[in-house]
């Protein structure tokens, strides 16, 4: 295990225990107190480099007054060797849960959970307020006066815009009701969205990020920003159409995609806009261009019996990644070429677990750089 990793993993360690009130042994310095061994360094390099890899490890803590508390391991790998060259840990705040990363089952993409830089994280701040955290301090950003007298939202789901850094988020769960605001701007900044269908049909990206709201089940959105495909029905979804957030888009049959035997797909995202890669399976379908029927639909991965997570396209779209367990146990960040299907995936980084008390873990593959 490497330098800079063995010291991440103290500081993770320290931070938990602070948390929950306990380890007052470590209180003082020395090998168990978090600081870094004489010589060793914490990976304190920006996160999200270019050349790298990045997840994200969430964990539930019980707090000293019965309550979850979320911590949060962030770490960047370089693409060449694996290397971990980033890390960060923190502890949320009492009463804040990153959402996507910590839920369980059906989630939207985790990319969707941070910002571009991975500097802050999107979640709820109680009792249902939407927010950010900075994943260095766990600290709420731009919090609201705890004593102001505002109303409240009731949010449900909340989302980065990966590329303009604004935190979206819906209202009272409501399909039309959507806001936005800057996350270092806070509550002053906050605007509602109107004309939303233009927001949807301006680009792909913000279409994905409005159309996770309001609703549990993931959606990928094709690059033309035309056809989306939502959970596992086995149905497309075609702009444009009006109405509220889950029916801008207006549902469609396609030969060949649903059936007795057909495997479920759970959109990952669209490679170009007939082509769709799902989720644990790592099926990749293409339609015809009108959309009506299914052209092929074949596995990228070798027989085996993985279950992948998170598939992640690489910027140039030349390769995808993904996470899964070798025949070890181990977690592994792999990636194929898509252009040859059945080859065996090239591993690029082994992924050990936080040393933070907890021994179950949230993990995300959450961007690629």
């Amino acid at each position: 295990m490497g330098r800079l990793f063995r010291a991440g993993l103290a500081a993770g360690t320290a931070l938990v225990l602070s948390a929950c009130g306990g380890g007052s042994e470590n209180a003082g310095g020395g090998a168990n107190s978090g600081e870094a061994p004489a010589g060793e360094k914490e990976a304190t390099a920006p996160l999200a480099g270019k050349g790298t890899i990045s997840v994200a490890f969430c964990r539930t803590i019980r707090g000293a007054d019965n309550r979850n508390i979320y911590g949060l391991t962030v770490r960047s790998y370089a693409l060449k060797d694996g290397a971990l060259v980033a890390e960060r840990n923190s502890v949320m705040d009492p009463g804040f849960k990153p959402l996507t990363i910590c839920d369980e089952g059906e989630r939207p993409a985790p990319w969707r959970a941070f910002n571009k830089n991975l500097t802050m994280v999107a979640g709820l701040a109680a009792p249902s307020r939407a927010g950010a955290a900075d994943t260095t301090t766990g600290k709420e950003i731009a919090p609201p006066d705890k004593d102001a007298f505002v109303k409240d939202l009731r949010t449900g789901a909340v989302a980065f815009h990966p590329v303009t850094g604004q935190l979206w988020y819906d209202s009272d769960g409501g399909e039309s009701l959507v806001y936005v605001r800057d996350p270092k701007g806070g509550m002053a900044t906050e605007k509602p969205v109107k004309a939303i269908a233009d927001h949807i049909a301006k680009d792909p990206v913000t279409a994905a990020a409005i159309l996770s709201l309001g609703q549990s089940d993931v959606v990928a959105v094709s690059p033309s920003g035309v056809i989306a495909m939502t959970g596992s029905l086995g149905k497309l979804d075609r702009q444009p159409t009006n109405g509220g957030v889950r029916s801008f888009f207006q549902e469609f049959p396609v030969q060949g995609l649903s059936g007795n035997n057909q495997r479920d797909c759970y959109p990952a995202f669209w490679r170009d806009d007939t082509t769709l890669v799902c989720d644990y399976s790592l099926e990749q379908i293409t339609f015809s261009a009108d959309h009506k029927s299914v052209v092929t639909r074949i596995s990228l991965l070798p027989d085996a019996d993985r279950t992948v997570q998170d598939p992640l396209l690489s910027p140039d779209g030349k390769s995808i990644a993904f996470i899964a367990r070798n025949g070890a146990g181990q977690d592994v960040i792999y990636k194929i070429d898509p252009s040859t299907p059945g080859s065996q995936p090239v591993k690029i980084a082994e992924l050990e677990k936080p040393m933070d008390g907890s021994d179950k873990h949230k993990l995300s593959l959450i961007t690629w750089n």
